[in-house]
């Protein structure tokens, strides 16, 4: 069963102090200089000494752990790296991911979109086909019939999947909060569509479930409503800004009227929410992907939700994800399970029922301060929507296949140097980085930062332009920089990394404390943390996303590895002049053709005919998945 394997797994270690202190200090060897350096060795060796603060944080941390049910970290990470985090979520921690468009769309669909304020059939369809698939995969969780997760043969955490559907997160003064529900029971999902909010009931009061054309007419009866109704205020809007905006205005809703409150119980227990957006992007991905990722307004949105499932008018779908309840690998795996069922077919008993409720509006009691709460929310988004660009490469020059057979390297070791190497050559500066590391070995884990930039690599991207430097001798500082990162990965998987560590001994400093000189104040410690790259990889069949930067003058870096590619996603802030996104695209290609230079031609390790011989293959591969779903 899904969870069976919860009670094996180990709890979250707390690091010592002395794999603090080493590996600390090596993360801000490169970023520092040697007289900075030499005064931040000092600052790490006095608090970790016997007589130093970070002893008595330790033990603190250690008697907090104990107190823990399942994690010492869980809760201190959900307070303050989302919860207690004031900025919208709109960009600044939610995430977007495009799926693959479907096979049977009209080409014409794409190159010219449907025109504005209007559904389409096609477009209906593929969202019915999404619902029953997503609720198909929601009865598998509940059901525990999702096969538990391991690597190696080492059990992953699985208790994430219990939050993806029925979770909300709901806003308060000072910290959030998050509302879920396990096993997720709710029988209905909520549209948006032109702003206006409908409860929708996916499944029958009895349990059953409902066909694919029952839900399209369900579907189409929302958008016939939302032309023929009066409107309702732009509720939705408001989920996009601050949180203590957006927490004032909650309460005031619920103030107002006890309907306002029904219709937030609603939404907050709804399996998920669906974005019927009456428009389509422009084909290129470039801008498609905005749809998802903040849809130039966002207008037709709950932000809040864990996942909001978005059908453009021209059938191309995607989700925005709220982060604080999931990690990427969660979402993702359920992506590539509806996206692999397509097209849907009506689940086992599906049946018509002649009491199945249409679609309910929800209607709101407003006064002048919500109208114009949700009138500065709009303006308060298009204001951070405007300074924030982001583009897309998707590129063949090599993927999977070439990292490991080639450059006998770990994939993802491999980009962390490619994109260190594109830095480095737009700024001639070293930077932070930072990699989401997924600690799932661990009960109740959730991620860990791999800090990529390391001495060694630093070594190799100073001398990778460096014409005085032989390529022997740059093919052995990459293979030391290959090596040093994924070793750096590895141990922040098994709970050794340092900046969980760092958060948790933070946390529990006291007003009493004398925490000056220590390593918390020390500039190196701000610097270490300034993380001007921020990457996750998404390791989808089907899809592809992006998030935000996590500092005004960085780069937020999402890659999809494939096979023979790379998607990259890579967005920043307009208004910082020395960060763009498109001279970091144009950079990155010609980089990732430059680096090739440190292996083995192709020829040599896949022989002369590798190009025909991995097209052919390719060829029988999608021959045996055809004949494979025509067998299913």
């Amino acid at each position: 069963k899904t969870f069976s394997n919860q009670a094996r797994l180990p709890r979250l270690p707390i690091p010592t102090l002395e794999n603090l202190r080493e590996k600390y200090l090596a993360s801000v060897k490169p970023l520092l200089s040697e007289e900075a350096y030499a005064r931040t060795e000092q600052v790490v060796n006095k608090f970790v000494s016997p007589e130093g603060l970070g002893q008595v944080l330790q033990q603190r941390l250690i008697e907090h752990d104990n107190a823990q049910e399942e994690s010492w970290l869980e809760d201190l990470w959900l307070d303050q790296a989302y919860l207690g985090w004031r900025a919208p979520t709109l960009i600044n921690s939610n995430w977007w991911t495009q799926f693959k468009d479907r096979d049977d769309v009209k080409p014409m669909l794409l190159k010219r979109p449907p025109p504005e304020n209007v559904l389409t059939a096609f477009q209906i369809k593929r969202a019915a086909e999404l619902i029953t698939n997503l609720v198909n995969f929601n009865e598998l969780v509940n059901n525990e019939q999702i096969p538990p997760e391991d690597v190696r043969g080492t059990p992953l955490c699985m208790n994430q999947y219990k939050h993806i559907f029925s979770a909300s997160r709901i806003p308060g003064v000072k910290k959030d909060t998050i509302q879920t529900t396990w096993p997720a029971k709710a029988t209905h999902i909520v549209v948006l569509t032109d702003d206006q909010i409908y409860k929708v009931e996916v499944t029958r009061e009895d349990g059953k479930r409902i066909p694919i054309q029952e839900l399209e007419r369900l579907l189409f009866a929302v958008g016939r409503s939302s032309f023929e109704t009066m409107p309702q205020p732009a509720i939705g809007a408001l989920t996009a800004i601050s949180r203590d905006k957006w927490a004032a205005s909650y309460e005031h809703l619920k103030s107002l009227s006890p309907q306002n409150q029904v219709n937030l119980d609603i939404i907050n227990s709804a399996l998920f929410v669906l974005c019927l957006d009456k428009k389509s992007n422009h084909k290129n991905f470039n801008i498609s992907s905005q749809q998802f990722f903040h849809n130039g307004d966002a207008r037709n949105r709950w932000f809040d939700k864990t996942f909001q499932l978005i059908v453009a008018s021209n059938g191309r779908a995607g989700v925005n994800g709220e982060h604080s309840p999931l990690d990427a690998v969660i979402p993702s795996n359920m992506f590539d399970y509806i996206l692999e069922n397509e097209p849907a077919v009506d689940p086992e008993g599906a049946s018509v029922s002649p009491y199945l409720p249409l679609p309910v509006k929800l209607e709101w009691v407003v006064d002048d301060v919500i109208e114009s709460a949700i009138e500065a929310a709009q303006e308060e988004s298009l204001a951070l929507i405007e300074k924030t660009q982001h583009v897309i490469l998707q590129s063949t020059v090599y993927g999977h296949r070439f990292m490991k057979e080639v450059a006998q390297s770990s994939p993802d070791a491999f980009v962390q140097l490619l994109l260190q190497l594109v830095w480095y050559r737009m700024r001639k500066t070293p930077t932070a980085v930072y990699e989401s590391i997924s600690t799932r070995f661990f009960n109740h884990g959730r991620t860990e930062t791999a800090r990529s930039m390391t001495s060694e690599t630093l070594a190799f991207i100073k001398a990778f332009d460096d014409d005085n430097i032989t390529y022997d001798e740059k093919r052995i500082l990459c293979g030391k920089a290959l090596i040093a990162q994924a070793a750096v990965a590895k141990s922040a998987s098994y709970g050794q990394g340092i900046d969980r560590h760092l958060l948790g001994l933070r946390a529990m400093i006291r007003p009493s404390d004398s925490a000056k000189d220590t390593i918390f104040t020390d500039p190196a410690f701000a610097t270490s943390m300034h993380f001007r790259l921020s990457t996750s990889s998404i390791q989808g069949k089907h899809h592809w996303g992006g998030f935000g930067p996590a500092v005004d003058d960085g780069y937020g870096i999402s890659y999809a590895i494939d096979l023979d590619g790379i998607k990259f996603s890579v967005s920043c802030r307009k208004d910082v002049k020395a960060i763009n996104p498109k001279k970091f695209r144009i950079v990155l290609e010609r980089t990732m053709i430059d680096l090739m230079a440190m292996f083995p031609k192709r020829t040599e390790v896949w022989g002369k005919n590798w190009k025909a011989e991995q097209k052919a293959a390719k060829v029988e591969q999608k021959y045996f998945e055809q004949m494979r779903d025509l067998k299913d």
